[in-house]
């Protein structure tokens, strides 16, 4: 009997197919849009806890990847911090950035757009904002970047290197820097092949392993190859956990079929991040 995630996937297999790429970011830009404001008051919980050293500073926000900019609006409204930098790809989100940016925020509060990819402007952005605090305009810079990452290992002309973003935000050793960035990824104790069922039919799961497996050669290389087994699909682990995120984000598949939600390495990341720390 067919589930209704049967149709779910069906559906959302189907768009991909003939989704064209304007309707893609109109997509994404609506998700992106229902979790912005959470993540912001996540950042003001974290940067202004009573403990904080930065509890009683004013910072100068940097929004990587920040979308149509609506975390960065939002620290705006709700905090001390004057000025925010927005570092956006996509050229319609930046748009919207910057109406909001009229819309909402005092005449003193400002946003700067760099619309461009990471690899590209990010030492720009980054730059921009540590001219606020050498200044005197800001104490420090607030860097933010949610769920970003992993994107970069499959967008823009240049190859993505972990290194040269943590390098760079933490670029000036004479600028107090707060960072905080979140990324999917898979559970560290699982075994390489794993049985994955849902509450569908596993020809479901298999449709919706195999499209992942044509948009990025990076899975089609990983074993084993998935084949029904029983009631579920036997894949390769870090497949089945590309197959579980996509399923939550089944009506925004024509666009996160695009990128890997593993494609951090967690333990890597977090090394490279304490030695630029330094």
């Amino acid at each position: 009997m067919e589930s209704s995630l049967d149709k779910s996937i069906a559906l959302a297999v189907s768009n991909v197919r003939k989704t064209v790429k304007a309707t893609q970011d109109e997509q994404y830009i609506e998700a992106f849009i229902r979790s912005a404001q959470k993540k912001a008051s996540q950042v003001i919980d974290q940067l202004f806890q009573a403990e904080s050293v930065f509890g009683n500073w004013k910072p100068v926000f940097v929004s990587v990847g920040g979308g149509d900019g609506e975390e960065l609006v939002t620290l705006l409204e709700r905090t001390n911090a004057d000025h925010g930098v927005l570092l956006e790809f996509n050229r319609s989100s930046t748009s919207e950035a910057r109406k909001k940016e009229h819309a909402r925020l005092k005449r003193r509060k400002t946003i700067e757009v760099f619309e461009g990819t990471v690899q590209n402007y990010l030492n720009d952005a980054i730059d921009h904002a540590i001219r606020f605090v050498k200044s005197g305009k800001a104490d420090f810079t607030a860097v933010t970047c949610h769920a970003v990452l992993h994107e970069l290992y499959d967008r823009g002309e240049m190859e993505f290197d972990p290194s040269n973003f943590f390098g760079t935000i933490f670029k000036d050793e004479n600028v107090h820097t707060w960072f905080s960035y979140r990324e999917p990824g898979m559970p560290l104790k699982w075994e390489n092949t794993v049985l994955l069922e849902a509450d569908c039919k596993a020809a479901s799961i298999l449709t919706l392993s195999e499209l992942l497996r044509e948009f990025h050669p990076e899975l089609r290389k990983l074993e084993p190859t998935p084949i029904i087994f029983g009631d579920g699909v036997k894949m390769s682990a870090t497949l089945a956990m590309e197959v579980i995120t996509k399923i939550f984000y089944l009506e925004d598949l024509p666009y996160e079929i695009q990128e890997r939600s593993t494609s951090v390495d967690h333990i890597q990341m977090t090394n490279l991040l304490v030695l630029a720390i330094g």
